[in-house]
């Protein structure tokens, strides 16, 4: 079944004279291009070098094409490609009666004279182990706490067991050392005032009295909220008066007069709106009739018609052509940042573009959008696919964005992706 479009008359009308006016405008083109003379695009003649060349019997036009460098005649006396000689370090080689020339390339440093005098592995081998470093030799310790003396290249040279002394000189207690917290007085559970001492132990307690606690302005009574009375009432519409707290002190019922003080009317207030059975009416309160909704429809069906028949003939006539004017490269989005309704601008354009082509989209015309599939990963233990889906849009102000669309997933594998595109973009030429 079709899909049923609802529009008001007051739109169709609108939608007729916008459709009206870009009807007359390609008439208007139509008119200039049959004034400026169109032509079919067809072949009158062709010349060859300045040469007409004319068709034979099979109404066929027969060119020969050179294909290889010797169907040209040598004019500009260009030399073969052949070596005439070979000099090797300046000396002219002598060529054999195979014209073969016999050339030997030094292939080892041994074929090579060292006259820079380069040392050799031996040399420097030679060289390390005449001025090698000989490490000192000292007498060695077992395991312990020693006394040490180290000399100026930070050799251990002599060594004495460590004794008590030594460690006690620096401050350090010859026996262990235990602390003792100091007694106080065991209180049971309760209320206290205490008393802390310098090292915030309770020095002392004393039990609080109601005195202590109602010097706080704490009351030594309970204290209980009793609500006031008022008169009750049933359910019904009220004006009321309310108290400072609040409380609802006083009701009295509404009158009709009450509510049209407001300024709504006492009585039903119906009324009818005229017919205009015309698309020349000025009226803002009737209404348009259904037989000019029929005529608006009718019109519309005929000026896209006519649109459709303007537009073919424009191309027969013009010859229009999509022209590529460029290709740029977008910039690099990272996965992480296409989370759901985040848009980034990938392109911008002149009035001139017409349309663009995406990579992995396709066409887009300015004013449209697309929306495709960007990435899929499969969910292998749960046997299912996390889908992540970009809407395309060119928009008319010239850029092209891409707006995460849907992410059907709580799956995060994709945000070590990188997002990338080259954008063709092209213009209309007639």
């Amino acid at each position: 079944m079709a899909d049923v479009i609802y529009a008001k008359l007051e739109q169709l009308h609108q939608m007729a004279c916008s459709i009206g006016m870009v009807l007359k405008a390609l008439q208007a083109q139509v008119k200039t291009i049959d004034e400026r003379g169109g032509e079919d695009n067809v072949l009158e003649k062709i010349l060859v070098n300045g040469t007409q060349l004319f068709p034979d019997r099979e109404k066929a036009v027969r060119m020969t094409i050179p294909t290889k460098i010797s169907d040209l005649d040598n004019d500009k006396k260009f030399q073969e490609n052949v070596i005439e000689q070979v000099l090797l370090n300046g000396t002219k080689m002598p060529v054999d009666s195979q014209k073969r020339v016999a050339i030997t390339i030094p292939t080892g440093t041994n074929n090579l004279v060292n006259d820079a005098g380069y040392q050799t592995n031996a040399d420097v081998l030679a060289a390390i182990r005449a001025n090698a470093y000989v490490h000192p030799s000292h007498t060695a310790y077992g395991s312990g706490l020693y006394k040490i003396v180290v000399d100026n290249l930070g050799h251990v040279t002599s060594a004495a067991k460590a004794v008590k002394s030594d460690i006690t000189s620096l401050g350090i207690p010859g026996q262990d050392t235990v602390y003792t917290h100091p007694k106080y007085t065991a209180r049971g559970t309760g209320l206290y005032k205490i008393a802390v001492d310098a090292l915030g132990h309770v020095s002392s307690v004393a039990g609080a009295t109601k005195g202590d606690i109602t010097s706080l302005g704490i009351p030594g009574q309970d204290t209980v909220y009793i609500h006031p009375g008022y008169t009750g009432h049933g359910l019904g519409l009220y004006k009321l008066a309310v108290d400072g707290q609040g409380h609802v002190s006083s009701v009295a019922g509404i009158t009709k007069g009450d509510i049209t003080a407001l300024g709504i009317p006492g009585q039903d207030t119906n009324s009818w709106r005229g017919i205009q059975n015309n698309l020349s009416s000025d009226s803002t309160s009737d209404s348009l009739s259904a037989a000019m909704g029929k005529a608006l429809n009718t019109s519309l069906n005929d000026a896209i018609t006519r649109i459709a028949t303007c537009e073919q003939k424009i191309k027969a006539i013009g010859g229009v052509t999509e022209v590529l004017l460029g290709t740029v490269v977008s910039p690099a989005i990272k996965g992480d940042t296409l989370y759901k309704g985040a848009t980034h601008t990938m392109a911008t354009f002149g009035s001139e573009v017409a349309f663009v082509k995406i990579d992995t989209v396709g066409k887009l015309l300015r004013g449209s959008s697309s929306v495709n599939q960007l990435w899929s990963v499969y969910d292998d233990p749960g046997r299912y696919y996390h889908y992540l889906y970009v809407r395309w849009d060119f928009t008319t102000d010239g850029r092209v964005t891409a707006t995460c669309d849907r992410e059907l997933t709580d799956n995060y594998a994709w945000y070590a992706n990188t997002l990338k595109v080259n954008i063709d973009y092209y213009k209309y030429a007639a």
